[in-house]
This record gives structure tokens, sequence and C-alpha cells, in this order.
């Protein structure tokens, strides 16, 4: 719903502003694009199975493929019993560290001997540190098991492979034509969160959960940039990485990414990988607004019934500004400022700092699109050739499709060349918005899609405007091999590491045993049970541990029926708890919200009262 309001305030100020635009996404209903199909072989016509460009994997409704198909093919698709066709969208990217800040920071004057040296960083090339994540969830306290085959899948940006933090771990990948090599990291994403899980004790660097390379991990890589071209990625991608890690024989999944919209497509996929054994852990999402009554919106896959939703908090266990708080949220883990490993080939920029116009530094917002393979300058002197006003039509374009055209990106490329031959080391670029359209417009772009190898950065159209094209600018990054992050992308690796050591001590546990185990013995730190900020509350390894060792892989049975499932058939007379209350079925029914079809002559009737 929020997308929806955002396109129509932007469609409001373009009219406002008299621009006349031809959105050619809506043009026509010959266009193709390509979509999700679920069906059985008995069900889908000929001419239509001819068209699968090819089958990802199967479900309990049959076998599910790519298709490029027209909006009309795919209207009748629908009508078909047996059949079921979803656009194959962009709708995931890997979680910001937080919300990006855009207001204008002004910095000292004397720039032009800035010094980008971080000692702590420096020093953790003679020293070990062990990160608070590590002792908040007191996995520290259980002793590092033996390998015995427990195996993590990340599905990420990658990982600096030769990183050596990861020397004792059984690292291995796969990579794709739109990502690029797995054991390479451009975002500084995927080694950030694998180090929290395996960085190894070796006397220097960090300590993750699990410290002696007992666990194999696997990672598949999804992003090839932060913002740039192959930053997002489609549903059907993500069920491709998931069935290489699962056929990989991955036993938990972690995935610190997400999108807002649900996918009935995805939600079987997750639910097969689960019966199978595989358990699931996802970051919350990073939308937060501390809530406490949950009116967070979903991120998915984090907030399917069969997904452990990890939420963040920081080193006094309160919850992280940014965390989202919704009924969904499962279990909590340390997510604000992470030290934990990042790419040290790479070139990530944390900091713009840029002279005004009217004199003075300040420090922005902005978006890195190029791959990070190339140096940036620290100082640069600015000039007007290595900037470039994006034109209006490419923004739209960007913003409504995610896409740009051909002549969109050669003004990319000309723009790239006349920087590089007047010897610039910077491309800064923005938005050629008009007059009267809201800044947040401009930067509500995530991603360019754009592919260079040459330093790029983008800022809003304000902050574009504000910049004094022939003064200073600075660019902060580090190359350290460490680094402070920020997320509930840094929290779900804490629970996936506990989960992984864990299992490994106690490898006849199944994963939704493990699961359990580690929600009942998870530390209370919001209201008492169950609650939206922190789920069932901090993970805690030594207490997990404990209570295996003591009490075998299963939980006390709890008095409440299970919670109702969407996606879950249930005959007359099984129960169910839904919001705090149990219902009866009066006959079969399913995807049939109890509280809204409870009635004599409805699907379900009330019976009782219960708080899982």
């Amino acid at each position: 719903m929020k997308s929806k309001f955002k396109k129509s305030l932007i469609c409001a100020a373009i009219l406002s502003s008299s621009v006349a635009v031809a959105n050619t996404a809506l043009d026509s209903n010959n266009k193709k694009a390509d979509y999700l199909i679920t069906y059985e072989a008995s069900s889908l016509p000929a001419e239509y199975q001819q068209q699968i460009i090819k089958n990802i994997t199967q479900v309990a409704k049959g076998t599910v493929g790519l298709i490029s198909l027209t909006e009309e093919q795919a209207s009748a698709l629908q009508q078909i019993s047996g059949v079921r066709v979803e656009l194959d969208v962009e709708r995931f990217a890997i979680l910001p560290q937080s919300p990006s800040n855009f207001v204008l920071e002004q910095v000292d004057s004397d720039v032009t001997v800035a010094n980008f040296t971080n000692n702590e960083f420096e020093n953790l090339a003679q020293q070990e540190v062990t990160p608070y994540g590590i002792t908040l969830t007191k996995s520290d306290l259980v002793a590092d098991p033996a390998n015995n085959g427990i195996k993590v899948c990340v599905i990420d940006s990658g990982i600096q492979g030769n990183h050596e933090e990861f020397a004792a771990t059984n690292l291995s990948g796969n990579h794709s034509d739109y990502s690029d090599f797995w054991f390479n990291d451009a975002v500084d994403h995927g080694t950030h969160v694998a180090g929290t899980i395996i960085a190894n004790r070796d006397g220097k660097g960090v300590v993750g959960v699990v410290s002696n390379g007992a666990v194999d991990t696997y990672v598949q890589k999804l992003s090839r940039t932060a913002h740039g071209a192959n930053s997002g990625f489609r549903t059907s991608h993500i069920l491709e990485t998931m069935e290489v890690c699962a056929n990989q024989g991955a036993n938990i999944i972690n995935m610190s990414l997400g999108g807002s919209r649900s996918s009935d497509t995805e939600r079987d996929v997750v639910d097969r990988l689960t019966n199978r054994g595989v358990l699931i852990v996802a970051a919350a999402g990073n939308h937060g607004s501390t809530a406490t009554d949950g009116d967070d919106s979903y991120l998915f896959p984090a907030s399917y019934k069969n997904v452990m939703s990890v939420a963040s908090v920081d080193q006094n266990t309160e919850i992280s500004t940014f965390s989202a708080v919704n009924d969904q949220v499962e279990i909590a883990a340390p997510g604000t400022r992470v030290l934990s490993t990042v790419d040290s080939e790479s070139v990530n920029v944390n900091r713009f700092i840029w002279n005004a116009k009217t004199g003075g530094y300040f420090s922005s917002g902005f978006k890195q699109i190029d791959a990070g393979n190339t140096p940036y300058p620290r100082i640069s002197q600015l000039s007007e050739s290595c900037f470039y006003k994006i034109p209006f039509d490419a923004f739209l374009s960007e913003y409504f499709d995610g896409t740009l055209s051909a002549t969109d990106k050669a003004g990319f490329d000309a723009a790239t060349a006349a920087c590089q031959a007047n010897e610039g080391q910077v491309l800064v670029t923005y938005f050629d918005v008009p007059a009267g359209i809201p800044e947040w417009v401009s930067r509500d772009v995530h991603n360019i899609d754009y592919a260079t190898d040459f330093p790029t950065l983008t800022v809003s159209n304000v902050v574009g405007e504000l910049i004094n094209s022939s003064g200073l600018m600075l660019t902060e990054y580090n190359k350290y091999g460490y680094e402070y992050k920020s997320g509930t992308s840094m929290a779900t690796p804490h629970v996936t590491g506990v989960a992984a050591k864990v299992w490994s001590h106690f490898p006849n546990c199944t994963g939704s045993q493990i699961r359990d185990v580690l929600n009942f013995t998870a530390t209370d730190i919001g209201a008492e049970g169950k609650d939206n900020e922190f789920g069932h509350g901090l993970v805690d390894a030594k207490a997990a541990y404990d209570f295996i060792a003591a009490n075998g892989c299963d939980v006390p049975e709890s008095t409440c029926p299970k919670a109702w499932y969407e996606n879950q058939a249930y005959k007359k007379g099984d129960q169910v708890t839904f919001n705090g209350q149990i219902f009866e079925a009066n006959y079969w029914t399913k995807n049939d919200l109890p509280s809204e079809n409870a009635g004599q002559y409805k699907q379900w009737k009330l019976a009782g009262s219960c708080a899982l």
C-alpha cells in the first residue's frame, strides 16, 4: 500500500509540474514479461508447455517454472484449474545496514588534511576481539563443536573467499550470470554476515559464533553491486538459490535480505524445504517504527510461518530503532553496531563529503553505483566534466520500471568517458527532476540499472544542486577487512550461528526441534511471553545447549493448539490458535481467516482462548 501511495504522490507532483509522461511500461497487452508458473503437466496446454523457459523446482501443487507471457495469456492461464501464474518481479534486495541518512551534516572545514585511518581496525591485525553479540547470546559459553555435518548456506552478496578469518572453514559456493563470482563481495554484506557465523579463532581479528571451522558454509551470491546493475533480484532468483542450498545439503539457510511483497510460489517452496528438514532464518526488516503494537509492515521471506523472523537489539538488549515490529517477529539477536568481517579487496564507500557552493563542507546520503573494483581517491578536485545530471525520463524509467533504456545507458557511458578524458577520478550523478517535486522522490530510486567499474556516486537532486562542481570531494572507506554494521541483517546470522552450533552438538535433532528449542529457551526481554518487538526473546546459546543436554530435542507441548497457517488445509474438528483465541473447523477449510469466518454456518467456530 505504501508503494502505491508514493507512486500516486509522484504522479501528482509530475502533473503539477506540467510534465507530460508516456509510461511505456503500461503500453499494450502484447508486451511479454516473465512469470512464475506452478502447474501439473496434465493441466497445462501443450502450446504453453513449449514456452516454458526453464523449470525451477517442485512443490506440493506441481512444478514451478519460468515462462514468458503477455498479460492476456497470463490472465487466460489463471482460469485453468491446476495452474497458477505470478509475475516474476524484482522484489528483493540485500537489506541496507540501516535507513540512509540524507540530512545534510556539516563537517570540519579543514578536510584537506583529513586522515581516514582507524586505529581500532589496524589493531585487529595483531589482536583478537570477541564482538559483544557473541557474549550477549552466550555463544562463548558453549564449546565449539566437532564437525558433525551441519551445513549453513548464506544467500547474500557473496563473500571474500580468501579472507584470513575463514581459513579453517570449508567454504564453497555458487554464482550466476547476474551476480558474478561468489568469492567476491563488492557490497561488503555477505562477508559481514558470514563472519558473525564462522569467523575463526586465530589470534587476530574477530571470532564468530562457531570459531573452529566446524560448520561447513556454502555461499549463494545474488547481488553484484550495492546500488548499480544487478543489485536487486527476482523471485525466481530466490527460488533457484534456495533450491541450490538445499541440494548442496544445507541444514540452515541464512537470508539477510527481503522484499515487501509476499509470493504464494515462494511460500510453497519455503514450506517444502521446511518439510525436508531445512531451517530458514531471515531478517525481520530495517523499517521499524519501534511501535509496540506491531504495526510495521511484513518483510518476506521472514514473515512466512516456516521462517524464523529475527529482530535486532543493541548491546543493552534494547530494541534497535530500525528493527521492524510486527506479530511475525519470532526471536531477537544483536544487530546494532556489530563488528565483523568485510571484503578488504573491494571498495565500499562509507561516507561522502563535499564542498558546497555556499562554502563549507557537508556529508550527505549517496548511492554507490559502481562494482567496487576501482579505488576511490581519498581527496579529489571536482570538475564540471565529472558531474552528470540524469535526464528526467531516465528517472521515470528507473522509478516505475527499474530499468534504463539503451539511450539512458549511453548517456551514462558518455558522462563516464568525459570524466575520464579530463582525468577525473569519480563521477557524481543526480536526477534532473522538475521544480516542485520533493527531494524524497529522487531519493526513493533505490538502485540504478547501470553497470560500471568506474567510481560512480548518485545523490539526491537537492544535494546535486548544492555541490560546488569545482570544489574538493572526499570519500571515506576502510581497507582493514573489518567493519561495524547495523541492521536486522546483522542480527540474523547470530541466530543462524547459534542454531548451527547447538545443532552440531546434537545432530540427531531435527531443524524444527532446534527452532522450537531456540524459541523455548530464549531470554524474555520484552513484555511477558511472545511479543511483537522481540518475539520469544533474545537467543541464548547456553540455555539451548543445556536444555537439549538435559531433556532431549523436544520442548514441552503447549496447551494451545498450533497456530493457524494460511497455506494449510484443515478438516472438521481441527483446532487452531489465532490471535489468542481457539477456533475449531466446522468443515474442510483452507486460507479462510478464523477471526473473519467464524459462526454457526461458517468455516470456523470460536472454542476458547489461549496465548501461545
